[in-house]
């Protein structure tokens, strides 16, 4: 039986509560006098109806959806073990590394760096931006974060048992990509602002990455 429209909403309206009056960081195309509310541009990223996800062994669920029509307007959101929203994320533009249909298969940093080029001269740059309640909730959640973005480089569905696949599974886990976090639980230095974290550098979650489907 499909999920109904009712836990939808409360999905979404949970979201909303969770991300407050934050907003994003001013950046490439946005209005530096009023940079979006977090939660309006979180919601836009997950247009389906239920959204895709993800149920770990320890209690965490990742979710993740985008906007109809611009598929490169992504949002996820992760629920800790007990049952809570833990992080939002907004991504856009990632870089996609496997496709079949396009026939890309990068598997190497020359390739990967003249496939950036090309997409950075199409006006086309990653731009992520974190948000959870404070540094410990980031560190926490991050990896799988992490492991999510590298399953959506690989398009999701990936089959790293595939021999045409696996070059790029395994480099996917080496690129490096632009992220900035901000917490909600903070005495922000101006309305509606988070307050800057530093990314953990840490190794993605041991999550397989064809556990992600979509």
């Amino acid at each position: 039986m499909a999920p109904s429209a009712d836990a939808f909403k409360a999905f979404i309206d949970e979201i909303r509560e969770f991300a407050g009056m934050a907003r994003l960081a001013q950046g490439a195309g946005m209005d530096a006098a009023a940079p979006q509310a977090l939660a309006d541009r979180i919601v836009a990223g997950f247009e389906q109806d239920p959204p895709r996800q993800l149920k770990l062994q320890d209690g965490r669920t990742i979710y993740w959806g985008w906007q109809e029509g611009q598929a490169f307007v992504k949002s996820i959101a992760i629920r800790g073990a007990d049952g809570e929203l833990q992080l939002l994320g907004a991504v856009d533009d990632l870089p996609t590394l496997y496709s079949h249909r396009a026939g890309r298969a990068i598997a190497d940093r020359g390739a990967y760096e003249a496939y950036m080029r090309e997409r950075a001269d199409r006006g086309s740059e990653p731009a992520i931006e974190l948000f959870a309640e404070d540094a410990d909730a980031l560190a926490e959640h991050y990896p799988l974060a992490k492991r999510w973005m590298q399953a959506a480089m690989m398009g999701f569905n990936a089959d790293c048992g595939n021999a045409a696949q696996q070059p790029s599974c395994a480099f996917v886990e080496q690129v490096d990509l632009p992220v900035d976090a901000q917490a909600l639980d903070c005495v922000a230095p101006a309305p509606g602002r988070g307050c800057s974290l530093q990314v953990p550098d840490v190794p993605a979650a041991d999550v397989p990455l064809g556990a992600f489907r979509q």
